[in-house]
């Protein structure tokens, strides 16, 4: 019995549905139109989504609007990569139906969804076509491709752009590419055997084209025995009890372009290709990638809500998203904001120096360590004598981030704004206010007048030596992530060429896998958010470990990768 595949019931014929001896669509009815024409039939293959589970690789077959395409655009070129000379090149067929049954090819191997037939016209050649020419294929082409400069092969390979549309119909798909033996495969190629000047002829010799999604498929989903094991830092030295209250999810570091061509340029991993099915597992991508993130309020605003209160909760979450590929050095991760209460209050701290303290006890040692380094505040009158000095209070100090530096950067500088480069977005540094006067600085029994950037200078160090930089949690909120992780696939690829798997963590996301991501657990208290409308970079903070978090991710053809997620 043959197995029922759905992948692309709508690609059937490329608009050559019907095509018998007799009549031949592209040609009007008249087979014969003369030497300067020629066709070659294809079929588009369409692979399953892949992915990769704990337990090995799987695949998934793509849903209707997942599969669903209205139209093909065609690139053929020489064998050296320069484009085909013709009347059209490229060559755009509008895709009809023609078969949604059982697939009539018995090579069709598991990992692909479906075959469906088309017929391209070589059109207005001066001489005959000749075997060696490549055709790339690309389904659901954005407008502005079909009228764009493409001279070669390199030049198709270079377009970048947002390809992340997923409407039903919509979803961007482009041949294959992955390497056999030291070879990279890209273009299909046509043989001598697949050129005819009949289209009912070609089509007894098809060139195979297959093609995958560009984009990844995100599943979050969240499970009723979440296991939520609250956080128990030592703040002012007692242990605290702190519940964590969930109140968002986002996938972080969304790429927000990619290659139309899946690019494969310079990977050396040491995986095995899979040239059998026809795909690799990772790829390439934009040298000057930007990411698309949200501000904790933003996440929480646009995070599901369950019930008539409108909150958060972990359990029911169950979300797909599409995205675009992202293997770069600014991982993509499914990311969960959250408060930590004390009782039902969010509780204010700050991580000091390896200490939880409260934010006046941490102002506290900030003061301290001012007057520990001869800095003080003149408290007699003018003219009062004695003279009397005193440590700076908590009061003559605030805290303030990044974004507040650079603030008062342009401030002091006519408008001109520098970055504080070394300050993470998580963390803040105590500044002394801007009222505060009468500062001193005591030199053995001297005095000597100072001023404000002095001590901020003292608190903020060097770029090596931050010896005040704290993480505070206002209002308790923070925030966990976990990068999404393609090293299951990685290994899968080692065991199948007999390569030792080693601790090398391969995260990122590849285009035509699905990511399951099963969120599981959580407990520890997270990254610091200080300003709940400042845009969220995922980063884990340098001085230690402070969570972990906890996931599943199936990837599916779609490609499945499975990944169990525990954040601590």
């Amino acid at each position: 019995m043959k197995k029922k595949l759905f992948f692309l019931p709508f690609l059937a014929a490329l608009a050559f549905a019907g095509c018998s001896n007799d009549d031949d669509p592209a040609a009007g009815g008249n087979e014969n139109k003369g030497d300067d024409y020629g066709y070659v039939a294809v079929n588009i293959v369409q692979p399953k989504s892949i992915g990769t589970r704990a337990a090995g690789t799987g695949f998934e077959y793509g849903t209707d609007d997942e599969n669903k395409a209205e139209s093909g655009l065609f690139f053929i070129f020489n064998t050296d990569g320069t484009i085909y000379t013709m009347d059209n090149n490229p060559q755009s067929i509008a895709l009809t139906t023609d078969k949604s049954g059982d697939d009539a090819n018995n090579s069709v191997t598991p990992q692909v969804e479906k075959i469906y037939n088309a017929v391209l016209v070589i059109d207005g050649a001066e001489t005959a076509p000749t075997a060696g020419l490549q055709i790339v294929c690309v389904l659901n082409a954005p407008a502005s491709l079909a009228t764009s400069s493409v001279s070669s092969l390199s030049d198709l390979k270079a377009k970048i752009a947002d390809y992340s549309a997923h409407t039903s119909g919509t979803f961007i798909m482009s041949n294959s590419v992955y390497k056999d033996g030291d070879k990279e495969i890209l273009g299909a190629t046509v043989a001598t055997e697949n050129i005819s000047k009949s289209a009912s002829v070609a089509l007894n010799n098809p060139v195979d084209i297959y093609v995958e999604r560009v984009v990844a498929k995100i599943r979050a989903k969240g499970i009723s025995s979440f296991n939520n094991q609250g956080a128990n830092p030592a703040i002012d030295g007692v242990e605290k009890n702190l519940t964590i209250k969930l109140t968002g999810i986002e996938i972080a570091n969304i790429a927000q372009t990619s290659y139309l061509v899946k690019n494969i340029d310079g990977i050396t991993y040491d995986w095995a290709w899979d040239a059998t099915n026809k795909r690799s597992y990772w790829e390439t991508v934009p040298a000057s990638l930007t990411y698309g993130n949200k501000s904790y309020n933003t996440i929480v605003s646009d995070s599901p809500k369950d019930g008539e209160n409108g909150t958060f909760d972990i359990t029911k979450v169950n979300t797909t998203d599409y995205i675009q590929p992202n293997t770069s050095a600014q991982k993509t991760a499914v990311l969960v904001t959250a408060e930590l209460l004390d009782g039902t209050t969010p509780c204010d701290f700050v991580y000091l120096r390896g200490g939880y303290f409260t934010p006046d006890k941490a102002l506290a040692l900030i003061a301290q360590y001012a007057a520990n380094n001869g800095y003080y505040k003149k408290t007699s009158a003018e003219g009062v004598t004695p003279v009397t000095y005193s440590q700076l209070a908590t009061s003559d100090f605030e805290w303030k981030n990044n974004n507040d530096l650079m603030e008062e950067d342009a401030a002091a500088n006519d408008g001109t704004v520098s970055t504080i480069s070394w300050l993470k977005r998580y963390e803040v540094v105590a500044r002394v206010k801007s009222n505060v006067s009468n500062l001193y600085k005591k030199n053995g029994d001297t005095y000597i007048p100072a001023t404000a950037a002095q001590i901020n200078t003292l608190l903020a160090g060097t770029e090596s030596s931050h010896p005040y930089v704290a993480q505070y949690y206002k209002d308790g909120k923070c925030y966990y992530f976990v990068n999404i992780d393609q090293t299951s696939v990685a290994n899968e690829r080692k065991a199948q060429d007999a390569i030792d798997a080693d601790a090398h963590t391969y995260d990122g996301v590849v285009r035509n896998h699905i990511y399951d991501l099963t969120l599981s657990s959580i407990k520890g208290v997270g990254t610091a958010v200080f300003d709940p409308t400042d845009v969220i970079i995922p980063e884990r903070p340098d001085v230690e470990n402070l969570y972990y978090l906890a996931a599943q991710i199936d990837v599916l053809a779609w490609k499945v990768v499975t990944q169990t997620v525990n954040f601590e």
